[in-house]
């Protein structure tokens, strides 16, 4: 496998040498797996089954590293039609606890805890939100109370956590709001000069839980391309790690409108880049 030579250097590097002037075995330290990973790192694209293998192997960090993954589209967030969010179903989670907020009224509020919000009310929470109380992952509000969510607008927006229909936090259907965010949803949108990250899973996850993660995000990327849009949606792809170093992904593996799409394939010569 074309990985096989980075990953040598790696597992020469982790495993436990002979220190010759005592004749005791000695454990690399943090910079000795780090440096070995560095040299390690492949500079052409590789298939997304070798790259998920990579980016575990080249982990060197001593906690849990997120597994991110990096697209670079051919849109420009500065055009309305062209500044692209939704949301992606990861089947296996992001590997972190979820805490989710429920801003409503009512029974809505009831159903919000019954599902597993952890914190849930009306003006209350509003209130706690403006003392300074942000230790959400997710907020999610009723159309009813849009607008009194307004007034913590400043507040949630820079955060990325401003309710939006697009990523379906307003919405009425509170129980299937938390339950998707509890179950591992991510939200992504289109950054500057027309980026699109996000965390998809754990170092420590089986190579088939990323890969799963990965193929429901690619879809869900997909699915909100914007209608007419004539350019090149997905320019390149990298694949890395908190700590991590940086792998390059061969697009053909990843776009699904390929017919290599997720599948464990070399590119063709022939095939266009």
């Amino acid at each position: 496998m074309q990985h096989a030579l980075h990953l040598s250097s790696v597992a020469a590097a982790s495993s436990i040498s002979t220190d010759a002037s005592s004749g005791t075995n000695a454990v690399p330290t943090r910079r000795q797996k780090k440096a070995a990973a560095a040299a390690s790192v492949p500079k052409e694209p590789q298939n997304i089954h070798d790259a998920v293998t990579l980016v575990q192997q080249l982990s060197w960090a001593r906690f849990d590293e997120s597994v991110d993954i990096v697209i670079n589209t051919g849109l420009d967030p500065r055009k309305p039609n062209q500044n692209v969010k939704g949301v992606a179903k990861l089947p296996h989670g992001q590997g972190k606890k979820v805490r989710v907020c429920v801003i409503a009224q009512g029974d809505d509020v009831v159903k919000a805890k019954q599902a597993g919000a952890d914190v849930a009310g009306a003006e209350e929470i509003i209130l706690l939100i403006q003392q300074g109380d942000v230790s959400f992952n997710t907020v999610i509000a009723t159309p009813q109370m849009m607008a009194q969510v307004g007034k913590i607008g400043k507040i949630l927006g820079p955060r990325g956590l401003m309710p939006s229909p697009k990523m379906g936090t307003v919405t009425n259907d509170v129980i299937k709001a938390v339950k998707d965010a509890k179950a591992g949803a991510v939200q992504f949108k289109t950054e500057r000069q027309g980026v699109v990250h996000a965390a998809l899973g754990k170092v420590s996850f089986q190579p088939t839980a990323l890969l799963d993660n990965i193929r429901s995000f690619m879809v869900s990327l997909m699915d909100v391309k914007p209608e007419g849009f004539k350019g090149r949606y997905l320019m390149n792809a990298y694949l890395n790690t908190t700590m991590g170093f940086t792998v390059p992904l061969d697009m053909g593996s990843i776009d699904p409108s390929s017919p290599r799409f997720m599948l464990n394939i070399k590119a063709s010569p022939t095939e266009t880049k």
